[in-house]
């Protein structure tokens, strides 16, 4: 507006002229208006989308917080339906929470560790555990295996069923890898193509397990009992496992039909091409190339 006075008190401007500069004034005066007022309402959208935001957060940690204390309250019932209720529900929450994924995961190997605990190596009729796993132990053991085990990448922690009790458990297909399976009982468990890239077996008892297409990349067999009485290892991969017993690697690729490789798409290949021939003289780890080299190396890691 004061372009606008000194034009008034300036000599020569013309009447136009100044409607002109006054009608511009008043135009950017409006536009500062609007944006002043645009600027409000964009600012109150944002704080309102912001609370609306944390307010619901809040209600839905209130919420898993509520149903995370509600199963666990379900796992300790003495009825079994009421405990696999609870086992369901922290699979649930911990699909739906991400922050709680380790926790439920710590919860769950916690109570295997506490009510399969490994006792002696006699085999009993009257022993329940001869059996296999009882019903809750076992669904725990499926949750465990089908976890989504991206969301552990990158950190320090693992899976521990350490001096466990799972003969004839069902982990078939079951994500252990880099698992702490220490001086676990797994005569007769079926292990079908589990994957125990890393994990430690150490005087894990092996005896009857089935291994078939079981992938052992890394893993720490030191010590493992009964290796030469599990039952199947058919298409397994042994590539790189350390510390296992004289000869393991060379006995699992010549007589038991195991292949030795580090590629996942070489040891893919090697499965679809091999799936029908016996293991023992022609097996499909004796024919691939360079198994010799893999298990000379391998064997010799004490």
């Amino acid at each position: 507006m004061w372009q606008v006075r000194s034009l008034r008190r300036s000599r020569g401007t013309t009447v136009h002229q100044l409607f002109r500069a006054e009608n511009e004034a008043r135009r950017t005066i409006a536009q500062i208006i609007v944006c002043a007022v645009l600027f409000v309402g964009l600012y109150s959208t944002w704080k309102h989308v912001t609370t609306t935001q944390q307010t619901l957060e809040a209600t839905r940690d209130s919420q898993i917080t509520e149903r995370f204390t509600r199963a666990i309250e379900q796992l300790g019932d003495e009825r079994l339906e009421v405990r696999l209720g609870g086992i369901y529900a922290l699979e649930r929450i911990a699909r739906d929470s991400e922050k709680d994924h380790w926790t439920i995961v710590e919860v769950l190997s916690a109570f295997v560790r506490e009510n399969a605990q490994r006792q002696g190596d006699k085999e009993s009729t009257d022993d329940p555990a001869s059996k296999g796993p009882r019903a809750d132990i076992q669904a725990i053991l499926t949750v465990l295996g089908r976890r989504v085990v991206a969301r552990e990448e990158g950190q320090y922690f693992h899976l521990n069923l350490s001096t466990t009790d799972l003969r004839r458990a069902d982990l078939q297909t079951a994500h252990l890898e880099g698992a702490v399976l220490t001086n676990v009982n797994l005569r007769e468990a079926t292990l079908y193509q589990a994957n125990l890239q890393g994990a430690l077996l150490a005087k894990a008892d092996l005896k009857g397990a089935f291994l078939i297409g079981a992938d052992l990349r890394r893993a720490n067999l030191s010590d493992i009992q009964n290796w030469k009485d599990i039952e199947n290892m058919r298409l397994a991969n042994v590539y790189g496992v350390t510390n296992p017993p004289a000869g393991f690697v060379s006995w699992a690729v010549n007589e038991k039909g195991a292949f030795c490789v580090e590629s996942e798409e070489q040891w893919m290949e090697l499965r679809t091409k091999y799936p029908a021939i016996p293991y023992a003289a022609n097996s499909p780890g004796r024919l691939q190339p360079g198994a010799e080299l893999c298990f000379n190396e391998a064997d010799s890691v004490q």
